[in-house]
């Protein structure tokens, strides 16, 4: 054989390597890719030296089912699982992050005297990244249930707007939390906003409620008193 062909035919399979490299991990929009993908990754801290290795590198570090959730396959399985791990974490007083692909929602609602009251939320992804936020004040006395649910209807709202379509609607009210979990209608005030509550996530892929702590629903508890402001 040839050596000087060998050292060839090496030096541009080296080159094409480095060239794929560069194409699907380095460059400034594979980067960007890479980075808002499920898997979250930041290739400025690759240090394999081929295409191939960094590939083999994440298939040992990652889950079989996170790759599969980016690429379409077991959704249902994802689902399933992100769901589970609401339920463990609904009474938490520490906020914990959705499961992978949904966003949840938190809502809170603030008396804030002369018959006016504050309405806030936030929704964040699985990295804690914020996609909205809201803050809004209303005239008029309510009891606590009845403005807390106001609040969250107010929240769901800016979630289905923005195109939220796995959610997760967070309250610290437990009476409101039971409402939203039960399927009887009640002729109450209460009642009939929990009814609209259920009536708009038509057009959400899921949707599930969950409880948690004051401690866990701080920010939009904030943003609840911000609405003071809205009126000047």
């Amino acid at each position: 054989m040839d050596a000087e062909g060998t050292l060839e035919r090496m030096t541009n399979a080296l080159d094409v390597g480095s060239r794929l490299r560069h194409c699907l991990v380095k460059c400034p929009t594979a980067r960007n890719i890479w980075y808002l993908s499920p898997l979250r990754l930041d290739t400025k801290k690759v240090r394999q030296n081929s295409f191939k290795e960094w590939c083999y590198s994440l298939m040992s570090n990652f889950k079989l089912e996170e790759w599969c959730h980016w690429s379409g396959w077991g959704d249902i399985q994802a689902n399933e699982e992100a769901k589970s791990s609401y339920n463990d974490n609904r009474s938490s007083s520490k906020w914990q992050p959705p499961g992978q692909g949904y966003y949840k929602v938190n809502a809170d609602a603030a008396m804030l005297g002369e018959k006016r009251v504050g309405m806030g939320a936030v929704m964040r992804d699985r990295e804690e990244d914020v996609m909205a936020s809201t803050c809004k004040q209303i005239l008029g006395e309510y009891e606590v249930e009845v403005a807390e649910a106001l609040a969250a209807r107010h929240a769901l709202q800016i979630a289905l707007e923005i195109g939220l379509t796995k959610i997760i609607l967070e309250v610290d009210n437990l009476k409101l939390c039971q409402y939203l979990k039960k399927d009887k209608k009640e002729p109450t005030t209460l009642g009939k906003i929990v009814q609209d509550i259920k009536v708009l996530p038509s057009q959400c892929t899921d949707i599930s409620f969950s409880h948690v702590k004051r401690e866990g629903n701080k920010v939009a508890h904030h943003l609840a008193k911000l609405g003071s402001k809205e009126f000047g």
